[in-house]
């Protein structure tokens, strides 16, 4: 009798190219398509006595990844703090409360009411630390 196991994927090699860049930012944005997901990445300048953030690389992904990234981000989120205890985020830089729609807004948006449900209810698990 043989075991219905999932398949693995064979095992990947990685390499630097001799362009390899790394960088550090303190800032992202995003901007979407229904094809994929800009992330730009940039870090806060604070030498004029305002911040200015200066944007600085910009990776361009398809969804399938992003959703993919999400799971390893919150894999790496949860060891880090197993491993270190939970990670502070200042009251300053909470994602701010998610309204909901005005009616001009919602006709434009498919299952309105749905879509904004489920956005305020990740917020809340974000802020209980149930992040998945």
């Amino acid at each position: 009798m043989s075991e219905n196991k999932p398949s693995q994927p064979p095992a990947v090699t990685f390499e630097r190219v001799e362009e390899f860049i790394e960088a550090y930012a303190n800032n992202v944005r995003f901007e979407s398509t229904v094809y994929d997901l800009k992330v730009i990445f940039g870090q806060s300048d604070l030498h004029t006595g305002s911040e200015i953030v200066e944007q600085h690389t910009a990776i361009t992904i398809p969804w399938a990844l992003a959703k993919m990234m999400i799971y390893y981000l919150v894999i790496n989120v949860i060891g880090q703090e197993s491993q270190n205890g939970t990670i502070v985020i200042p009251p300053s830089q909470l994602p701010p409360i998610i309204e909901a729609p005005t009616p001009e807004q919602a006709q434009q948006i498919t299952n309105a009411d749905q879509f904004f449900e489920h956005l305020r209810s990740a917020r809340e698990r974000f802020l209980s630390g149930k992040m998945i």
